[in-house]
C-alpha cells in the first residue's frame, strides 16, 4: 500500500454507515492492502473523527520484522500479517492518520454524530467500501466488507455519551467523573494531537 487517500463518511437508505476509501498501492504486485477504520472522539476542538491506519509493511518493518518475513507472510499467510500488526495494536491509534472530521459545536453537527455512532450500536456494523488504484491499471479494484462493531459497543456508549453532552463539555472533568486517575486524565488530554 502507498497511501490512504479520500475517506468518506455517510449513511445508507438502510440507515447503515458507510466508509468508502479511496487506497493507492503501490504496484501490481503489493498485496498489503489491509488497512483498519477506526472511530474516536478527541479533544481541541471537541470532534468525532474518523481515522485510518495502514500500510502495515512500513509500519512492521519500523518495529523490526524483516522485509522477507512480511512478504512472506502476504504471499503464504495472511493471518500472520494480520496477527503481527495485531502485537503493536497499542501503537496503531498514533500511526492513524484522520480522514474525517465532524466538529461538536453545533446541534447539527452532533446530531449527525449521533446517528452514525447510534447506527453502529444497533446495526453491530459498518459497511466499508475499498477502491483500490493500482498504477498500470485502468480500472479500480472495489472491495465491499461488512465491519462488525459489537466488540466496540462500550467505545461507542462512551462516545455517544460525549456526543450528547457537547455543548461546553470538558474532557478532563469527564474522565474525572468515571473515575480516571489525574496522572492519565493529563496524558488523555495532552496527548491528543490535532492532525
Amino acid at each position: 500500500m502507498d497511501k490512504i487517500n479520500k475517506v468518506q463518511l455517510g449513511l445508507n437508505n438502510e440507515m447503515e454507515v458507510v466508509v468508502t476509501s479511496d487506497v493507492g498501492m503501490s504496484d501490481g504486485a503489493d498485496r498489503d492492502d489491509v488497512y483498519f477504520v477506526m472511530f474516536n472522539i478527541l479533544d481541541k476542538p471537541l470532534r468525532f473523527v474518523v481515522s485510518t491506519a495502514g500500510n502495515f509493511t512500513e509500519f512492521l518493518t519500523e518495529r523490526g520484522t524483516s522485509a522477507a518475513e512480511i512478504k512472506e507472510w502476504l504471499d503464504t499467510n495472511p493471518d500472520e500479517f494480520l496477527n503481527a500488526i495485531v502485537k503493536h495494536q497499542g501503537e496503531l491509534l498514533a500511526h492513524s492518520i484522520e480522514k474525517v472530521r465532524v466538529v461538536l459545536d453545533s446541534q447539527s453537527n452532533a446530531d449527525m454524530a449521533r446517528a452514525v455512532v447510534s447506527s453502529m450500536i444497533d446495526k453491530g456494523y459498518f459497511i466499508n467500501i475499498s477502491n483500490y488504484t493500482i498504477p498500470g491499471q485502468t480500472e479500480t479494484v472495489q472491495k465491499t466488507q461488512q465491519v462488525p462493531t459489537g466488540q466496540l459497543l462500550n467505545d461507542f456508549t462512551t462516545m455517544l455519551d460525549v456526543i450528547k453532552q457537547w455543548d461546553g463539555f470538558d474532557f478532563a472533568e469527564y474522565l474525572r467523573a468515571k473515575g480516571v486517575p489525574e496522572e492519565q486524565i493529563v496524558q488523555i488530554t495532552e496527548g491528543v494531537t490535532n492532525e
